[in-house]
């Protein structure tokens, strides 16, 4: 979640120039808030890069094997 945040946060905020670097602090600041008050509240094995399909594309690229690796 941080590495996926991090380069979200550069992307947009820098190499982007879409957001000020304040503005697109804060919109991150929100959304991390608001995952991990999901994953509080409601399903705890939530996380939101994989719903997208970015989890595993990082693990296909970097062949890193994943911690938890899902049984198919």
């Amino acid at each position: 979640m941080t590495f996926w945040s991090a380069l979200i946060y550069f992307l947009v905020a820098h190499y982007g120039k879409l957001l000020t670097p304040r503005r697109a602090k804060l919109l991150l600041g929100v959304f991390l808030i608001s995952n991990y008050l999901y994953r509080a509240v409601i399903n705890p094995d939530f996380n939101f890069f994989k719903v997208v399909g970015l989890e595993d594309l990082f693990y296909r690229l970097t062949r890193i094997p994943p911690s938890n690796p899902q049984k198919e």
